[in-house]
């Protein structure tokens, strides 16, 4: 029996395992196979971007730490995007204002990196 406890502990390295750091499964599912990664920027770089795209702060809309931006697209259908105030905006945020606004992923590495 102690046998095969030794070699079950090498096999999957037990005290290794125990050490490694969590890594989110969402935000790695999310970046497999995607290609180019987001960059990693803050809200305000955010929203200073969209509004140089057309976006414009919604009034009555933002709520405590987060802004409201609003824009019509060309089919007269209005987009409305919710940044949170963040020093760092987490990958899954990106992705979602990257949705709210209806941007591809190519757009929106563009959008932030330029």
């Amino acid at each position: 029996m102690g046998n095969l406890s030794e070699k079950c502990n090498r096999i999957w390295d037990v005290d290794r395992y125990r050490t490694l750091p969590h890594i989110p499964r969402k935000v790695h599912f999310l970046n497999r196979g995607q290609g180019v990664k987001l960059p990693r920027v803050s809200s305000d770089h955010v929203i200073s971007e969209l509004k140089k795209r057309g976006f414009i702060e919604a009034r009555h809309q933002g709520k405590g730490s987060h802004k409201a931006l609003i824009r019509v697209d060309s089919s007269d259908q209005k987009l409305l995007v919710i940044v949170p105030k963040r020093d760092i905006l987490p990958i899954g945020t990106l992705l979602s204002i990257m949705r709210q606004g209806k941007f591809t992923r190519e757009e929106f590495i563009e959008i932030l990196t330029g």
